[in-house]
C-alpha cells in the first residue's frame, strides 16, 4: 500500500511539474517576442497608439537596431502562438515586414541582442 502512494504522489508531481507545449497552453510569463523585419521609429510609434487601448495587447520594450519588439499578452487565455497570430492580423498594413515568432526569447536574449544592433555586431 506504502508504495502504491509513493508511486500515486511521484506520478502526480512528475505530471504538475512537467512542461508543457507552449503552443497549446496559455503563456504563463505573459510577453512575447517578435522580429520585424523593416521595424522603424515611424512604425513603433503608429504600433504603439493601436494597442494603446487594445484589449489582448500592450507594445512593451522595441528595440529599432534589432528588429525586435516585446508585446504583453493581456488575454491570459491567449496561447504564444494564438497572440502571434493575432497580432500579426492586426498589424497587417502596417509594414512591418516579415514577422517572426521568437519563442527562445526572454529579456537576457532580447537585451544582448539589441545592445550587439547597437554597435553592430549582428
Amino acid at each position: 500500500m506504502q508504495k502504491t502512494l509513493a508511486l500515486v504522489a511521484f506520478v502526480c508531481f512528475f505530471v504538475s511539474t512537467t512542461p508543457s507545449n507552449a503552443q497549446s497552453t496559455p503563456n504563463q510569463d505573459g510577453i512575447i517576442y517578435i522580429d520585424c523585419s523593416n521595424l522603424n521609429t515611424d512604425i513603433y510609434g503608429k504600433l504603439f497608439k493601436e494597442f494603446q487601448n487594445n484589449s489582448q495587447f500592450e507594445l512593451g520594450e522595441a528595440c529599432v537596431p534589432a528588429k525586435v519588439i516585446s508585446l504583453k499578452i493581456k488575454d491570459k487565455s491567449l496561447t504564444d502562438a494564438k497572440a502571434f497570430e493575432a497580432f500579426q492580423s492586426k498589424t497587417s498594413n502596417f509594414g512591418l515586414g516579415n514577422l517572426k515568432h521568437l519563442p527562445d526569447f526572454n529579456d537576457e536574449r532580447f537585451m544582448s541582442r539589441c545592445q550587439a544592433a547597437r554597435y553592430g555586431r549582428n
